[in-house]
């Protein structure tokens, strides 16, 4: 008995509902008039909320019918309202249309708008086939628990604005542990994330050589982990001291990010024999796709993708990228934030096929 009487106790309320429903269905038989009088509502109070719910009425103001504690725990809300609550995994809105059918296929307004091509190198028409690289499926193959995404900075020791000396945390590699985090954790892509210093070389900083050494840390990941499809060189840019690369998004400041590819010829010399890349048009492609999903949620964010005429290893895989968060003027905040907004065009792109 004391067992019966404790289940009565803590499933009273279910209890009451289940049997205002089961009250309901039995005046729904009898062809209960459709006009709801007010000593039917004051006999089946229960019944009367759960009608007007199931007709998608929103039922803000109680007048006094419905006991304020029991509207409350029916509309899940403290005040006698029912509000949605808040979804912390919930996605940006899409702010705009992405790239239109026109746009891509105008070579012009796509060196006008969308590419800053480096004065050393040009863009074949080939390689603007916008039409063609924005419906090309990067879908990666997620399954399993290897990793799926490469992260390393062959400019390790790039810092901002506001870096604290000697503190890996503020350079560009604590901005990769960011973006792994966010990678890993809410978009459940498994990350290696190569924190190697690359370029300083004999106790010196050298950053024209540190390609050939990130490129060894790169094939030496590949081999450790061949389920890698994605390989990310995360870099932060350069400009002059009163250039400022920062915008707001959700309120927060946001290091605007540039999208990089290399081309492997030059105006001078043409093709370059040795610095061949197999992979070129997959990099246009996901760099333009990325462009195109950062358009439509982060207006503004994303910088022109940069085009030069090298190969910056990007030749190890299809998806590879090289990605400027920001520049030496930004602070370390804004280019963290700018990684919420970098992980979710990601994840667009290699989770779902592109849809214009």
């Amino acid at each position: 008995m004391k067992r019966i009487r404790y289940v009565l106790q803590k499933n009273s309320m279910t209890i009451i509902v289940m049997i205002s429903l089961l009250v309901f269905s039995i005046i729904s038989l009898a062809d209960f008039p459709g006009t709801v009088s007010s000593s039917y509502r004051a006999i089946f109070p229960l019944l009367y909320y759960h009608n007007e719910q199931m007709k998608g009425q929103e039922l803000v103001e109680n007048s006094g019918w419905l006991p304020s504690g029991l509207l409350s725990f029916l509309s899940g809300s403290s005040d006698g309202k029912k509000e949605k609550e808040a979804d912390p995994d919930q996605q940006p809105e899409k702010k705009q249309n992405g790239f239109t059918a026109r746009q891509l296929s105008s070579h012009h307004y796509l060196l006008e708008h969308v590419y800053s091509v480096d004065s050393t190198t040009s863009m074949r028409d080939s390689e603007l086939d916008a039409p063609k690289l924005i419906k090309m499926n990067l879908r990666i193959n997620n399954r399993g628990k290897s990793p799926k995404v490469l992260i390393y900075h062959t400019h390790t020791s790039e810092e901002y604005a506001d870096s604290r000396p000697g503190n890996a945390d503020d350079t560009v590699v604590g901005v990769g542990d960011r973006l792994a985090d966010l990678l890993e954790k809410k978009y459940k892509i498994k990350v290696y994330h190569d924190k190697t210093v690359y370029d300083i070389i004999d106790g010196e900083l050298d950053r024209s050589r540190a390609y050939t050494q990130s490129g060894r840390g790169v094939e030496a990941a590949l081999k450790r982990y061949p389920s890698i499809q994605v390989v990310i060189d995360l870099h932060r840019d350069g400009v002059e001291e009163g250039t400022r690369l920062v915008t707001e998004l959700d309120g927060k400041p946001t290091a605007q990010v540039m999208y990089f590819n290399g081309l492997s010829h030059t105006n001078q010399s043409g093709d370059i024999a040795y610095l061949e890349n197999p992979y070129i048009k997959e990099n246009l492609a996901f760099t333009l796709q990325l462009q195109n999903q950062s358009s439509m949620y982060y207006p503004g964010w994303a910088r022109k993708i940069y085009v030069r005429g090298y190969r910056y290893n990007l030749h190890y895989r299809p998806r590879s990228l090289l990605v400027e968060v920001g520049a030496q003027t930004n602070t370390v905040e804004e280019a963290k934030n700018a990684m919420t907004p970098l992980a979710h065009v990601l994840s667009l792109v290699l989770l779902n096929k592109p849809v214009i």
